[in-house]
């Protein structure tokens, strides 16, 4: 065949990935940050699918000669040496820590290591005079090494879940059973001559992309707290297990934006926030739900616990220089959130009374 036959062929064959990796590209050049999503592995990874697909189409591509067992070797090599690396990246682009993305690499590099023993060694695989490929003792090693990726990118995953916020728990499955049914379909011959790894791991980056833009409208863009519709789904959802509710305000965030000027005011709404991420443990949920107000849902936390974190909070507030009028309610048996915020808005207003009572400031001016 002709190199235009042969393109034609190619494109026939992963026209569906092709596409995929389009698409992909198209919305990675978006200039809007992905949160905790190193950008460049993800490039780095759809790079490597479509070379995948490419090095796997040539190696059945090549005619069954002696004269091209070199072509066999190069394309059968960089096929099996690559198939780890697709899955691998993605894990690379979720992993912050750079001594754990070097730990990641280990497998992909031995994987090198050990394919490249078939340029003067039978025991990775081999082709026969008639270019036809035979496996060696280490035909398993491929699908070895891409299992210990996806267990890396599954890890990755289940470190980020929020499995008190069900919507999210439903994501290491979908991509577990993503990989690892193209893994096996790849390792009994159940797809074409291209394998179905590369695919898996595109559509794996693409859930990944949609679901992180979907998780970002649920948080404030200004303090990176959720917002005020991410309370009133988890105001339902979490209810049962939340056993108390702060309501915050800051006090004289006005005042702030008419003598310093409004970046002044969103620099005291970030510190707010900061120092609600500083004090709060990962069982505690915190909204931004107004202009001044924030709330935190606690849950299974004891009243010792929450009592610590707010006085936190507080005290890392104030050596900012910022005061909040904060009321903390308990729940009693049998009381709804909505009856326990009630009585957490009731406190915090009546702290906000006695802080303007014994202000010089006019309450009245301070909104």
């Amino acid at each position: 065949m002709d190199f235009g036959t042969h393109l034609l062929s190619y494109l026939s064959e992963n026209v569906d990935l092709l596409f995929l990796i389009l698409a992909l590209v198209a919305l990675l050049l978006k200039p809007v940050p992905l949160k905790g999503v190193d950008k460049r592995f993800l490039y780095a990874g759809i790079g490597i699918s479509f070379a995948l697909s490419l090095t796997s189409y040539l190696a059945t591509a090549f005619p069954r000669d002696p004269a091209f067992i070199v072509g066999h070797l190069v394309a059968g090599f960089l096929t099996f040496a690559l198939q780890p690396a697709v899955i691998l990246f993605l894990a690379l682009a979720l992993e912050p820590r750079r001594k754990i993305r070097l730990a990641l690499l280990t497998p992909l590099l031995v994987n090198v290591v050990v394919y490249q023993i078939c340029f003067y060694s039978n025991f990775a695989f081999f082709f026969s005079n008639d270019g036809s490929f035979l496996p060696g003792r280490l035909d398993y090693s491929a699908f070895t090494f891409t299992l210990l990726s996806i267990a890396a990118v599954l890890y990755e995953v289940f470190r980020r879940v929020d499995w008190a916020r069900k919507r999210e728990t439903i994501m290491p499955f979908i991509v577990g059973t993503i990989l690892l049914a193209a893994a096996i379909f790849d390792l009994i011959g159940l797809t074409r001559s291209t394998p179905l790894i590369p695919f898996a791991s595109l559509l794996c980056m693409a859930i990944f992309y949609f679901v992180l833009r979907v998780q970002e409208t649920a948080h404030d863009p200004l303090t990176g707290l959720y917002n005020r519709q991410a309370f009133f789904d988890d105001e339902k959802t979490l209810g049962p297990s939340v056993n108390a509710i702060a309501s915050i305000d800051l006090n004289g965030l006005k005042r702030t934006n008419d003598t310093l000027g409004h970046s002044a005011g969103d620099a005291a709404l970030k510190d707010v926030a900061d120092a609600i991420f500083a004090a709060k443990s990962k069982t505690c949920y915190a909204y931004r739900v107004g202009g001044d107000e924030f709330v935190i849902l606690f849950t299974k936390t004891t009243e010792e616990e929450t009592l610590s974190m707010v006085h936190a909070f507080k005290e890392t507030l104030a050596k900012k220089g910022h005061s909040v009028s904060l009321g903390l309610a308990f729940r009693s048996p049998g009381e709804s959130p909505a009856a326990l915020l009630k009585r957490s808005d009731e406190a915090m207003y009546a702290e906000k009374s006695a802080f303007y009572r014994d202000s010089p400031f006019d309450r009245r001016l301070e909104k």
